[in-house]
C-alpha cells in the first residue's frame, strides 16, 4: 500500500487543489453538464410514446438541469460546509485505479469493506477514459444518478397512465432527497443506478415475461449486492413475490417460461441472500457459528446511535412496531426535530410526504386490489416493507434521510399507482355519448320545437 502512494504521490498533491472550485474546475463542470443536456434532449425524445411525447421530453430536461444544480449544491456541502466525506476518499482512489484500468489490468482495493472496495473500483472506471476533478465527479456520479432515476421512471411507465404517470414522474425527478443525496461520488449514486436498472428489468419481465429482462435484473442486483447486498436481497425477493403472487398476462399464466423466470429470478435472490449472509456473517439457515439476524440488527442500532441525530428505537420485532419503523424510516425528520438548517430542510420534505401520504391513505386501502393486477406494484409494496424492516434498526436520522433515496422511487410508484386513477384529479371522467345524427331536416326541426334547441349544428340539406 505505501509503494502504491508513493508511485501516485504526484496525483494525491493534487487532491487539495481540486476540491478548490477554480475556473477550470468550473469550466469542466459546466462542459460535462451543457453535454448532458444535450444528450438528454435526445434521451427524452428517444424514450417518448406517442401518450407523452408532448411533455416527457421537456419534463426529461427539466430534470436533469435540476439533478446538476443538485450536483453543485452537493459539492458545497462535502468540500465547503463539511470539509469532509467519503467523496474525498472515492475521488483518491479513482484517479489512482483509473491508471491501473488503463493500463488494462483490474485493480485490487485495500479496504475491508466491500461496498468500499467496489466503489473504489469502479471510480476507477468511471475515470478511466478521462479523470476529472473532484467538482467534475460529483456531476458525473449525478448524472448516473439521474439515468437511474430515469429507469425507475421507464420502469413505472408500464403500469402508470394519464395523471398517475405525470405525478410519479414529477416526484421522482423533483424529490429534493433524490435531487440531493444520490449527487456525489459514492455508494448512493452507483445503488440508485442498479436499483433502477433492476427495476426497469423486473416491469419488464412482470409485463412481457421476455428472456432478456434477466439480462436487465440480473447485473442490476449483482452490482447493488457487491455494494449493499442487503438492500439487493430485499429488491430480489421482492420481484420473486410479485412474480408468484401477481396476476400474470393470461396467455403467460401457467405456462413453462413464466415458471423458468420465476425460478432465475429465485436463484438470483438467493445469490444476493448469500452474499449478504457472507459479507456480514449473518446466518440465513440457523447454523451455528454466525450472527443471527437479532443480532445483527442489534449490532447495527449500537453503531448508528450516534452523531448528534440519533433516536431511541431499534429494528422491528413485532407488528404494534410497525407504525413507528414506517414513519421513522420514510419520513422522520419532522419538522420539530430539526436542529439546524440541513436538518428543517429535510424534515420539510417528510412533513409534507408523511402529509400526502396519510391523506390517501383511504384511496390506497380501497384500491389495494390493484396490487395483484399490476404486480409491479406489489413488488413497490414488498420492496418498501421489506426495507422499512431492514432500515429500522438505525437510529441516526440523518444517516436515514440519506439512505432512503434507494426506496423512494418504488415508495412513490405505490402511491402514484393505488391512490390515484389516470385522469387528472383522480376521477375517471364520464364520456358522454354522442346522439345519432337526425335522418332529415325535418326530424331535427320537430327535435328543436319538441325538446328545444341545441347547440349541434343541423345537418346540411343534402345530407338525408
Amino acid at each position: 500500500m505505501t509503494t502504491l502512494l508513493a508511485l501516485h504521490a504526484p496525483f494525491l498533491a493534487q487532491i487539495e487543489d481540486e476540491v478548490v472550485t477554480d475556473g477550470v474546475a468550473v469550466f469542466e463542470a459546466l462542459l460535462i453538464s451543457a453535454a448532458a443536456l444535450i444528450v438528454m434532449s435526445f434521451v427524452g425524445k428517444a424514450v417518448a410514446t406517442r401518450q407523452d411525447r408532448d411533455w416527457l421530453p421537456t419534463l426529461i430536461m427539466w430534470a436533469c438541469a435540476a439533478k446538476l444544480l443538485g450536483a453543485f449544491g452537493r459539492f458545497w456541502m462535502v468540500t465547503v460546509l463539511y470539509e469532509t466525506g467519503d467523496s474525498y476518499s472515492y475521488h483518491m482512489w479513482g484517479g489512482i485505479f483509473a491508471q491501473v484500468w488503463r493500463g488494462m489490468q483490474v485493480p485490487v482495493s485495500q479496504s475491508s469493506q466491500p461496498g468500499t472496495a467496489f466503489t473504489e473500483i469502479a471510480t476507477g472506471l468511471i475515470y478511466a477514459p478521462y479523470t476529472p476533478s473532484m467538482l467534475g465527479g460529483f456531476i458525473i456520479f449525478a448524472l448516473i444518478a439521474f439515468t437511474g432515476l430515469l429507469l425507475f421512471f421507464l420502469a413505472g411507465r408500464h403500469w402508470l397512465a394519464g395523471y398517475q404517470l405525470k405525478m410519479y414522474g414529477l416526484a421522482v425527478f423533483f424529490a429534493p432527497s433524490l435531487l440531493f443525496w444520490p449527487s456525489s461520488i459514492g455508494k448512493d449514486a452507483l445503488m440508485v443506478f442498479f436499483l433502477g436498472l433492476a427495476a426497469y428489468g423486473a416491469s419488464r419481465l412482470l409485463k412481457f415475461y421476455q428472456f432478456s429482462a434477466i439480462l436487465l435484473i440480473a447485473p442490476g442486483l449483482y452490482m447493488a449486492a457487491s455494494i449493499r447486498s442487503h438492500v439487493a436481497a430485499v429488491m430480489g425477493l421482492a420481484i420473486v413475490l410479485a412474480a408468484v403472487f401477481g396476476k400474470a398476462p393470461k396467455k403467460y399464466q401457467g405456462s413453462a417460461k413464466r415458471g423458468i423466470m420465476i425460478l432465475l429470478c429465485a436463484g438470483g435472490a438467493a445469490l444476493s441472500v448469500l452474499t449478504f449472509s457472507s459479507t456480514f456473517g449473518v446466518t440465513v439457515d440457523g447454523g451455528e457459528g454466525t450472527t443471527s439476524p437479532d443480532q445483527f440488527l442489534s449490532d447495527v442500532s449500537e453503531r448508528t446511535a450516534t452523531g448528534g441525530s440519533e433516536v431511541e428505537g431499534g429494528a422491528v420485532g413485532s407488528p404494534a412496531q410497525l407504525p413507528g419503523a414506517i414513519i421513522k424510516v420514510l419520513f422522520r425528520p419532522l419538522i420539530y426535530e430539526a436542529g439546524n438548517a440541513q436538518a428543517l430542510l429535510s424534515a420539510l420534505e417528510g412533513t409534507i410526504l408523511l402529509g400526502i401520504t396519510i391523506w390517501n391513505l383511504p384511496a390506497m386501502w380501497r384500491n389495494k386490489g390493484r396490487m395483484r393486477e399490476k404486480p409491479y406494484l406489489m413488488m413497490a409494496f414488498f420492496y418498501t416493507g421489506g426495507f422499512i424492516v431492514g432500515f429500522s434498526a438505525i437510529l441516526n436520522l440523518g444517516l436515514l434521510a440519506r439512505q432512503r433515496v434507494q426506496v423512494l422511487p418504488m415508495f412513490f410508484a405505490l402511491i402514484a399507482g393505488l391512490a390515484w386513477d389516470e385522469t387528472k384529479g383522480g376521477r375517471r371522467k364520464k364520456t358522454e355519448e354522442e346522439e345519432p345524427a337526425p335522418e332529415s331536416i325535418d326530424e331535427a326541426v320537430e327535435t328543436v320545437i319538441r325538446t328545444g334547441p341545441s347547440r349541434k349544428p343541423l345537418p346540411a340539406p343534402g345530407d338525408h
